[in-house]
């Protein structure tokens, strides 16, 4: 155990990286919270007492070679022993001594990881490991000291590290035990120099930016070196505070030989923060394609906040914390309300990332899409209507989006391609349409049309078998049914597509050969599935529908 204002500075090896980088600023005479660094020896001994040392070991070398869901299934097992075993006696007598001295006055403290992975070579794992505040007992630093030892093998650490270039890696820990600052607003701050620099900062604690749990107002410098707040209602920091700010990154760059990326808050109104971290940037600077009008894009495309580059094409799936349909890895374009770290896990099932509120290119769930290589775009208003089950390409370095084929032609006209003749009214999803009229004639009751290609789409994202597209329909169409305003009559339009379009589908769902005759038997079953869940009449319209065999 000792002191963060200790010197020389302790070996990254040792503490790990962010115990080093606030060790630094504090010999630099920044302000640092007062605290203690405990170094992974008492990690190590915790492990040798549980009797998993042998069992980490050969996750290090081997868990690449293995399916993710063993990879996880072994990092549960290694968190039930560490919450079963007892502290070593040293360990826990350093954790009382440690207590007793920063509690003198009566403050609150945290314990923060300081994870051997964390800003190393194999990458920066931006809000993976855990931190836990406001601890005011012995009974919940102990506690804290125990779930940050244990996120090592949560299933997000490991994820990330599977996501990784493979390196030689070292699961432990150093811990940073300090007073807790109770910030009224805290930030982080890219700076590479003094003409390319973004602070981000939100009122309160730091938690609420970094985690994504508010958007944060933004200030950056203009062509003139003055000041331009762009985002937010609030003007949280004043000409002299970021003056400071400015200064402590140009200082802690060239300490670095490296862009920055600093955390930090602001306890009074005095123009002195406190600094939380200071880590290298790992990944590229995010100013290029800070603006929505940035960068050129095709004609047509939707534009955005990009706040990670690269490119990804995909189906475009609604998301939300507890999502009702899976995502096929790989093949998904995750549209959010707002990025935060309730689907962080997003981020290893999708290949790129779009949300309707503005985010923050400098948070930890930004941080690793670019780490992750992830396009992620925000700001996007209605994403999840517009985009749900299209076909899009997003390119985050211009923070634009593009429909691509102009998905199917006559989908967002009237929701099937298939209708003719029949007047149409737009409702929720926009695929529920009515006859204006019932047929010259007819005294039959009018059912609802709903659009075959919308419910296709929805079948589509269950799966990759007609099984499962048969079983994603019905389910779909029994929500609909759950509602006594809806009809006892519906019939569904079966969707007449070109040979782009089938084409189309195929490039969708990889590996499907989608033809008429097959579309024809999907809704077939579907028509008498729903028929038996429901009791309610189906009717399948195959007017102008033509086959190989019909």
């Amino acid at each position: 155990m000792m002191p963060l204002t200790a010197l020389p500075i302790p070996d990254p090896h040792l503490v790990g990286s962010k115990a080093v980088s606030l060790c630094r600023l504090d010999a630099l005479g920044f302000r640092v919270a007062p605290g203690f660094i405990f170094d992974i020896s008492y990690c190590e001994n915790l492990f040798m007492l549980a009797g998993l040392r042998d069992r980490i070991q050969w996750l290090q070398e081997n868990g690449p070679l293995f399916k993710e869901s063993y990879v996880l299934g072994f990092g549960q097992e290694i968190i039930q022993r560490l919450q079963e075993t007892d502290f070593p006696q040293t360990f826990e007598q350093d954790l009382e001594r440690c207590f007793a001295s920063l509690t003198q006055d009566g403050s609150s403290l945290i314990c923060r990881s300081s994870c051997l992975l964390e800003d190393s070579e194999c990458g920066a794992f931006p809000g993976v490991f855990r931190s836990e505040g406001g601890l005011t007992t012995m009974e919940e630093l102990k506690k804290a000291v125990r779930n940050c030892v244990g996120s090592l093998f949560q299933p997000k650490a490991l994820r990330y590290w599977l996501r990784m270039p493979r390196q030689s890696v070292v699961f432990s820990m150093g811990l940073l035990i300090q007073q807790l600052v109770n910030s009224r607003c805290t930030g982080v701050m890219f700076f590479e120099h003094s003409d390319s620099l973004l602070i981000e900062v939100v009122p309160g604690k730091g938690e609420l930016l970094m985690s994504g749990q508010m958007a944060p107002v933004s200030y950056r410098k203009g062509d003139h070196g003055s000041w331009e707040k762009h985002e937010g209602d609030s003007d949280l920091l004043g000409e002299g505070a970021l003056q400071e700010l400015a200064r402590i990154g140009a200082v802690t760059a060239r300490t670095w030989s490296s862009a920055v990326d600093v955390e930090f808050g602001f306890f009074d109104r005095d123009c002195t923060p406190y600094l939380f971290q200071c880590r290298p940037v790992t990944e590229r600077w995010p100013f290029e394609c800070t603006s929505p009008s940035g960068g050129h894009a095709r004609r047509g495309d939707v534009r955005g906040v990009s706040c990670s580059p690269g490119k990804a094409q995909g189906v475009g799936t609604s998301w939300s914390a507890k999502p009702k349909i899976s995502m096929p890895s790989g093949q998904s374009i995750a549209l959010v309300d707002f990025l935060s770290e309730q689907n962080y896990d997003l981020l290893f099932d999708t290949q790129g990332i779009i949300s309707e509120q503005v985010g923050s290119q400098l948070n930890h769930l930004s941080i690793a899409c670019r780490e992750l290589g992830i396009p992620y775009i925000s700001g996007v208003d209605q994403a999840r209507t517009r985009f749900h089950g299209r076909l899009l390409t997003v390119d985050g370095e211009k923070g634009a989006i593009s429909v691509l084929a102009e998905d199917f032609p006559g989908f967002a006209e009237h929701g099937t391609v298939a209708v003719s003749h029949v007047g149409h009214r737009m409702e929720g999803s926009g695929w529920v349409q009515k006859r204006d009229s019932p047929p010259a004639g007819s005294t039959a009751p009018v059912p609802d049309f709903h659009g075959g290609m919308p419910l296709l789409l929805e079948g589509l994202y269950q799966g990759t078998t007609e099984t499962e597209w048969v079983e994603g329909m019905v389910t779909y169409l029994g929500e609909i049914f759950q509602n006594d305003a809806n009809p006892d009559v519906l019939e569904i339009c079966l969707p007449q597509l070109s040979a782009e379009e089938f084409s189309l589908l195929c490039r969708m769902v990889p590996g499907c050969s989608f033809s008429p005759e097959m579309l024809l038997r999907v809704f077939r079953q579907v028509i008498r599935k729903a028929w038996r869940h429901s009791g309610r009449t189906l009717m399948l319209d195959t007017r102008g529908y033509q086959t190989g065999n019909s």
